[in-house]
């Protein structure tokens, strides 16, 4: 049972440690011919379900970002580009490739690009008290990365004077899309947090390394981290008695449980364990 226990933990540190570390601009029209977008070629992903990849033999690669909550909704559509080309063209934004500087709302959002070895383009960040990785503390405490934190979650005084080139949110701050779009400010929608399977979160690493022209990097990486998780959740895989596992929160007096088909369900599985509302499947958060 001490073994079990032990190989859950284990477990439980790689998942965290792959989400971790895979925690004033005016738009121009870009001089690019977008007459023809439908000869991209989609890049395959292992697990990830919130974003597609698509590349063209002319160096450009499209994003599509996906509503995990509504698959056939498409949040943005990114071109990626080598060439000097920026803007928004029928609701399309065009990066060039690498992009020298980002401001993230996440940690888990800068921790990708810690792990990418890009931690110097990190130019802005929110609530970085909260902020463990000892990169990014260092950069923070010598003024390198900005506490942009605001009334609103985000200064978007601070956040201008970053000069980054684009703001990497989640969904749930796409109601503040009008404030950005006011400063000239392209933002990247990354909705990792919403991906079910935990090897899914950390293959977002990919969409970092198109970023910044480090595909095989982040490749390398994710398989990696790939090889390790199945190898330890193959250790447990055939486990007679497996450990019964809960789990929880408790807000205002009411316990709030992970879903069947959550992150936290794979995770318990995938280390061995029973989750207690494992039968009920389709249920993402039970109370």
């Amino acid at each position: 049972m001490k073994n079990n226990y032990r190989i859950i933990h284990i477990l439980s540190i790689l998942v965290v440690w792959s989400a971790i570390f895979l925690s004033c601009r005016q738009e121009s029209k870009p001089v690019v011919d977008i007459s023809n977008t439908q000869d991209f070629v989609q890049i395959p992903l292992s697990y990830a379900e919130g974003f597609e990849l698509y590349h063209r033999g002319d160096h450009q690669t499209k994003i599509v970002l996906h509503d995990l909550n509504n698959h056939k909704n498409i949040l943005a559509t990114y071109i990626i580009s080598d060439s000097d080309i920026k803007g928004v063209v029928d609701g399309t934004t065009y990066f060039k490739r690498p992009l020298s500087a980002l401001s993230m709302s996440s940690s888990t959002h800068a921790a990708f690009l810690v792990a990418l070895g890009l931690g110097e383009h990190i130019k802005g960040m929110t609530y970085t008290d909260y902020v463990q990785d000892p990169f990014l503390k260092t950069k923070i405490k010598n003024g390198s990365i900005i506490d942009i934190t605001g009334a609103e979650c985000v200064d978007m005084e601070k956040l201008v004077a970053t000069s980054s080139d684009a703001y990497v949110i989640s969904p749930f701050a796409m109601n503040a899309m009008g404030k950005f779009k006011s400063i000239g400010m392209p933002v990247i929608i990354v909705s990792e947090y919403l991906e079910e399977h935990p090897l899914a979160r950390a293959e977002w690493i990919k969409l970092f390394g198109v970023l910044y022209g480090e595909e095989e990097k982040a490749n390398r990486i994710f398989t990696e981290i790939e090889k390790k998780y199945l190898s330890l959740s193959a250790l447990v895989a055939n486990v007679e008695k497996p450990p019964k596992v809960l789990i929880g929160s408790e807000q205002n007096g009411v316990w709030h449980m992970p879903g069947a088909d959550s992150f936290i369900a794979h995770v318990i599985q995938d280390a061995g364990g029973e989750y207690l509302f494992s039968d009920l499947k389709g249920n993402q958060n039970q109370q």
